[in-house]
């Protein structure tokens, strides 16, 4: 390396470097000497524009726990570099499910005193890769409620949307999640599409709630799966029935029970929330 330093960072013909290659296998003593040697390998970039932190990110074990650690404090801004699909090591590390080292990547976001932390703390939070995606969103579309809950305790914009105007919480609702979705809900200051269409459509239409989500997702034919759509119908007519329940179960139900009415409901069922059969049998294929 003495008498070629230029070599320690040429790319072999797969496009990774000599440090890239120590650390895929696992060789740490070669990865710390190298390191020690050069600290700027850590934002050399290799095949699809990814670094070593990225990789560290993505295989992320008990070995590397300490790599990572010391990747961050040798080259502080590595954490602000993205790969060609415009991935942060926070949208990796939370894609490949490794929340150990999500855990080290926002501590050292919250903990970090270099200049401009706090504006790279906000900035990478919310960075969006190339879906428009943020961290958020990506924990969302994995189910990883530990990873939206760490999250949230940081200074993550709740209410982003990406390129389809999806939030993090619109997202809980395609994936069936109600648990996320009502952390998600709760937290956030502003609806995502999805309600945010529901509801237009139950404060305007004189139709059922079922017959305006119904609608919603025939409406999302052709920009969702078939999968995605029963996920959505089930859930959202859920979370949209939850969302206004005053309208659609006041105290006492529909009738009440000192009602004068001349209806035709017998005395039993007062109180009680009577629904018309909806037959949905073709919706799908229609």
């Amino acid at each position: 390396m003495k008498l070629y330093p230029s070599l320690s960072k040429k790319l072999d013909p797969n496009g990774w470097c000599p440090f890239h290659v120590a650390l895929q296998n696992n060789q740490i003593a070669t990865v710390f000497w190298l390191l020690e040697t050069e600290p700027d390998l850590v934002r050399l970039k290799g095949r699809q524009v990814l670094t070593s932190l990225h990789l560290v990110a993505e295989f992320f074990d008990e070995i590397k726990h300490n790599l990572l650690r010391e990747f961050l404090a040798v080259s502080p801004l590595s954490i602000t570099d993205t790969t060609n699909r415009g991935q942060t090591a926070l949208h990796i590390a939370v894609n490949n499910v490794n929340i150990d080292a999500l855990n080290v990547l926002l501590s050292f976001l919250r903990r970090s005193m270099y200049r401009n932390a706090r504006y790279w703390e906000h900035k990478v939070l919310n960075w969006k890769d190339e879906h428009g995606d943020t961290v958020l969103h990506v924990a969302a579309n994995k189910n990883d409620m530990l990873a939206v809950e760490l999250l949230l305790n940081c200074n993550i914009k709740v209410n982003a949307r990406n390129l389809r105007s999806f939030t993090a919480a619109d997202i809980a609702i395609l994936n069936g999640n109600q648990e996320m979705f009502n952390v998600l809900n709760k937290v956030g200051d502003k609806d995502g599409i999805l309600i945010e269409e529901m509801k237009q459509l139950t404060l305007k239409a004189k139709t059922t709630l079922f017959d305006n989500v119904i609608r919603f997702v025939k409406g999302q034919k052709i920009d969702i799966s078939s999968e995605t759509r029963d996920a959505l119908l089930v859930v959202a007519a859920l979370v949209a029935t939850a969302s206004f329940q005053a309208f659609l179960s006041p105290p006492g139900g529909l009738r009440q029970a000192d009602s004068s009415d001349n209806d035709s409901l017998p005395f039993s069922k007062v109180g009680k929330v009577v629904m018309k059969r909806m037959v949905i049998h073709n919706f799908l294929d229609s």
